[in-house]
């Protein structure tokens, strides 16, 4: 039997961090804020909605910022908030707000 992982349980989540926040992101010169608008722009309002609903409930099953850490390495993501003095949690939420006002 095969187990879920995170990325399966959410894959729109996987998407944004893996093919807007991989290695190389920043040589666009973009700010965390554009590299979620640009997801907004190319996937739509719908994936937004959907990749806004799974962050929800990521945010609400991971109780350490070190859990949420650990979940966006699973997804390729290469930003780390901590550098810039903010938790994943404030970070994340930050996120899921951008996407939630883009419906």
């Amino acid at each position: 039997m095969s187990q879920t992982t995170l990325a399966d349980r959410y894959p729109s989540l996987n998407h944004l961090f893996g093919a807007y926040f991989h290695q190389d992101w920043t040589v666009d010169g973009s700010t965390t804020d554009g590299a979620v608008g640009r997801f907004i722009r190319d996937e739509g309002a719908a994936t937004a909605q959907r990749t806004a609903t799974e962050l929800d409930h990521l945010l609400r099953e991971s109780r350490s910022d070190s859990e949420l850490a650990a979940a966006l390495d699973t997804f390729g993501c290469y930003y780390t908030p901590a550098a810039k003095g903010v938790t994943h949690r404030t970070w994340l939420a930050r996120v899921g707000q951008i996407l939630s006002a883009a419906g």
